[in-house]
């Protein structure tokens, strides 16, 4: 979650540290909630101050909670006049609203949780939970096994992409929960910290009076049966819906980033799951060099290529740099395959440096190709 407030922000985040030893698949060392200050000194965004705190510090709750509410209510989209500018704003605001749910889960604070969803919203967790308003989240926040988790709890929420059009948005994002170790951990420094959930999320949210709020939220377990099927047709209906043009004036910039990054995020929901009779968003002749292997597009031969020994089931995106040159574009960033090996717990396989090059298609954009990189 990132507050801007002239030229300071604050940013709000989830640092992933892992270790990755030659042969072995990388382990996720250490988990920390972090809480950046920047200041703009011409037109340079540069780092100010940094606090963090270790997943499992007895602060973390407070640490968390400190500022929380202020700064969801700072990224709260206002209504403007500029159609594409209004859904940029919008898409960011329902971003702020997964973030703010994680944090706030994180930090147990069950009021803010409420004030995210509609009073007759509905959640339906894995197939065999469901919530019917705002109180039964609330409780939730407040039960015994939420508590337990904390304040070891990490709930890093995305990549995801984000739709709107007047007062509705829909919002398709991958999400990993972390928990406490397990009894059977002697030695945190050799704990692999897989999360205890890993899930693809469909959230319907409306514009209300205060903000952006969650009137449905579906959360598909992975491994299971849906999610395969939600992410596909998540990727169907975000092509379908109304595209943010990148018109002139200073915000053209911005807004061809944001699009070649959700361009991104696509295409790793799209090598997730696996639909080899829809290649969009790859061009027809897009492939993929793996370590120098140049496979075409398509889940399994990227699994091939990575020597995957259980099935692939996440190929994740982190946030990019952009660099955009007329009717092409580079996005440099890194990606983390999870996979099944069939213990109930999901883990990471390989982490990759990723190169993607993107062509324009009219006012949006399409993957060409992506080199991996250990």
């Amino acid at each position: 979650m990132i507050r801007v407030a002239g030229r300071s922000a604050t940013a709000r985040h989830y640092v992933l540290e892992y270790l990755h030893e030659e042969g072995r698949d990388p382990r996720l060392a250490e988990l920390r909630h972090g809480r950046w200050t920047f200041e703009c000194i011409g037109d340079q965004w540069s780092v100010v101050d940094r606090s963090e705190l270790m997943a499992g510090d007895a602060r973390v709750p407070e640490f968390l909670a400190e500022g929380l509410e202020r700064d969801f209510a700072c990224a709260r989209a206002p209504v403007g006049d500029d159609p594409a500018q209004q859904r940029a704003a919008d898409a960011d605001a329902v971003r702020a609203v997964w973030a703010a749910y994680g944090l706030s889960a994180d930090a147990g604070n069950a009021d803010l949780v409420g004030s995210l969803y509609t009073e007759n919203a509905i959640v339906e967790i894995g197939g065999d939970r469901i919530y019917r308003g705002r109180k039964p989240m609330m409780d939730m926040i407040n039960g015994t096994f939420h508590r337990s988790l904390l304040p070891w709890a990490g709930h890093t929420m995305g990549p995801g992409l984000v739709a709107t059009e007047g007062d509705r948005a829909v919002s398709l994002h991958i999400a990993r929960t972390y928990g406490p170790p397990p009894r059977s951990v002697a030695d945190l420094s050799t704990w692999n910290r897989h999360p205890f959930r890993f899930s693809v999320n469909r959230w319907v949210l409306r514009r209300t009076d205060e903000s952006w709020q969650i009137s449905r939220r579906i959360s598909h377990p992975v491994p299971g049966s849906q999610w395969r099927t939600a992410l596909s047709d998540g990727l169907m209906s975000w092509r379908a819906a109304p595209r943010i043009e990148a018109r002139g004036g200073e915000d053209r910039g911005y807004l061809e980033r944001r699009q070649a990054l959700d361009i991104v995020t696509a295409a790793g929901f799209r090598l997730s799951a696996g639909d080899g009779a829809n290649r969009w968003p790859f061009t027809d002749d897009a492939f993929l060099d793996v370590e120098g292997c140049r496979v075409d597009a398509h889940a399994s031969a990227l699994g091939e290529a990575l020597h995957l020994a259980d099935p692939c089931i996440g190929f994740v995106p982190s946030a990019g740099s952009v660099r955009v040159e007329g009717n092409s574009a580079t996005v440099e960033d890194v990606v983390l395959t999870y996979v099944d090996d069939g213990s109930g717990r999901i883990g990471v396989a390989g982490i990759h440096s990723c190169r993607w090059d993107l062509v324009r298609d009219g006012e949006s954009w399409m993957v060409a190709g992506a080199t991996l990189r250990r």
